[in-house]
């Protein structure tokens, strides 16, 4: 784990970066503070158990099937120890993020196509900077 922190560290500590997942207690004190947003993407947990037990069969997954039933447990209980740990961690370290909640795949569509250029495009604005190179697609 030291190793894994280690080279995260590394890589939050660039100019520009995206980062996504869990790992919360792990990590959110290193992403946390240089973080200028917080995107959380929420699905109902009966589409999240449909799409993990689905995902090994699909081509080019590499998700074990062995490991679908400790998947489904994270995802089945996941409100009630994941969901108030990552609140409370993002109170310790990023109390004043913006958060950004996304509840169906048209959110997280059109948070892709204009959501994500316009976060871009104010945090350019508020540091007076040069824009980035936009990714592709959007």
């Amino acid at each position: 784990m030291a190793d894994f922190r280690a080279v995260l560290g590394d890589l939050h500590a660039r100019q520009h970066w995206v980062s996504d997942g869990n790992f919360s207690q792990a990590t959110f004190g290193i992403r946390l503070p240089r973080a200028t947003h917080i995107v959380w993407i929420e699905r109902p947990r009966w589409l999240c158990l449909v799409r993990a037990a689905l995902r090994p069969f699909e081509p080019g997954q590499a998700h074990n099937l062995f490991d679908i039933p400790k998947v489904l447990a994270f995802i089945w209980n996941f409100d009630a120890r994941n969901r108030p740990l990552i609140e409370s961690l993002i109170q310790e370290f990023g109390p004043i993020l913006p958060v950004t909640r996304l509840g169906s795949d048209e959110e997280v569509r059109s948070f892709l196509t204009s959501g994500l250029r316009k976060l871009i495009d104010d945090r350019v604005e508020r540091i007076g900077g040069k824009d980035i190179e936009q990714p592709q697609g959007l």
